[in-house]
């Protein structure tokens, strides 16, 4: 290195200043962020596990449900009217709704 009046030169010492920073993030920054990544890996699957178990627990609800099934039908059509659409509705003998023509008033 060179020596100017005694000391090391300001522009070798920044750049051995800025080697030793950059080597010390990557040989301990480096292993905590794989920690940090495999955390977060870890508990994305336990959330989809969770949605997992909760779409299992709704469906299961549903089976064998056709008056909730129904309900859920009509508050949509009143939704859907809230917003100004128009849904026309025709009723069966079994009383089970029928898909029907839906269209915007705008």
């Amino acid at each position: 290195m060179k020596q100017q009046n005694g000391f090391i030169d300001p522009v070798y010492a920044t750049v051995a200043a800025g080697t030793i920073l950059l080597l010390g993030l990557i040989f301990v920054g480096g292993p905590q962020y794989n920690v940090w990544q495999q955390s977060l890996a870890d508990a994305e699957i336990i959330r989809a596990t969770g949605v997992a178990k909760a779409n299992q627990i709704i469906g299961d609800s549903l089976k064998d449900n056709r008056e909730y099934l129904q309900y859920l039908y009509i508050t949509g059509l009143e939704d859907g009217s809230k917003n100004g659409n128009v849904t026309i509705y025709v009723p069966t003998e079994g009383g089970l709704p029928v898909p029907t023509l839906s269209y915007d008033r705008k």
